[in-house]
C-alpha cells in the first residue's frame, strides 16, 4: 500500500497505471518529467502524493483537474518542479476536506504557479 521510490535516479514519466490500493506514493528527488497522469485520480485511497524535486510540469495542464477527485488526499508535495500557471480549483477544493499539507512553487517573484490554497510556498 506504500510505494517508496524517492531518490532513485528515476527518469521518464510517472506511469499512468499504478496499483489501485496505494495509500502513499513517494517519487521525490528523481528526474521525472511531464505531468501528473490522469490515472492517479483513480487511486481512491491515496493519502500522500509526494512528487517534489523532479522536472515535472512546464505545461499549464500538467496538474490535472481530476487530481481533485482524490478526497482521501492529506499530503500533496509538488514544490521544486517546473509547474506553471494556476493550481486547478478542483485541487484547491481538497483543502476544505482532508488536504492538510500542500506545497508548490508559489513563493517566487513572480510565482511559477498561482496557488491560493497551498499551505507552503517555495
Amino acid at each position: 500500500r506504500v510505494l517508496y521510490l524517492d531518490n532513485n535516479e528515476l527518469s521518464g514519466t510517472i506511469p499512468s497505471s499504478l496499483p489501485p490500493n496505494l495509500v502513499e506514493l513517494y517519487l521525490s528527488k528523481n528526474t521525472l518529467q511531464g505531468g501528473i497522469p490522469e490515472g492517479i485520480s483513480q487511486l481512491h485511497h491515496l493519502e500522500k502524493l509526494i512528487l517534489h524535486e523532479n522536472l515535472l510540469g512546464s505545461d499549464p495542464n500538467a496538474i490535472p483537474q481530476s487530481l481533485g477527485n482524490i478526497s482521501s488526499l492529506k499530503k500533496l508535495y509538488l514544490h521544486e518542479n517546473s509547474f506553471v500557471g494556476e493550481m486547478p480549483k478542483k485541487v484547491c477544493d481538497l483543502r476544505y476536506l482532508n488536504l492538510m499539507d500542500f506545497s508548490s512553487d508559489c513563493g517566487g517573484d513572480p510565482a511559477e504557479i498561482e496557488c491560493f490554497c497551498c499551505t507552503s510556498c517555495f
